[in-house]
């Protein structure tokens, strides 16, 4: 192939966005989080009301397991070491809003 040019395949200004957006995911510790699904936040919310994972389970008619497994996907995506880092870094990123 001479003289053929071989172009990004990304336009500047989606590579700008790109950067921007990683940049607002990275937290205070230089570690990138991916954003929490709806059901990670709804477990994150209910753990911050004070409910066990068999009582989160019952009130979104899920499993115990699936509970924990969504539990334990939204510390990892937040760095977190406990249920109650979790909720506490979920909080003061606004991701959640907690009644009690």
């Amino acid at each position: 192939m001479t003289g053929a040019t071989l172009s990004s395949p990304f336009e500047p200004c989606l590579s700008a966005e790109v950067t921007a957006q990683l940049a607002a995911q990275r937290t205070s510790g230089g570690v990138a989080t991916t954003a929490l699904s709806t059901r990670e936040r709804d477990v994150l919310a209910l753990v911050g009301e004070g409910e066990s994972n068999r009582e989160i389970a019952d009130k979104l008619y899920l499993g115990k397991r699936t509970v924990d497994s969504y539990l334990s996907s939204a510390m990892g995506k937040l760095g977190a070491r406990s249920r109650t880092d979790a909720v506490k870094i979920a909080i003061e990123r606004g991701i959640i809003v907690v009644d009690k």
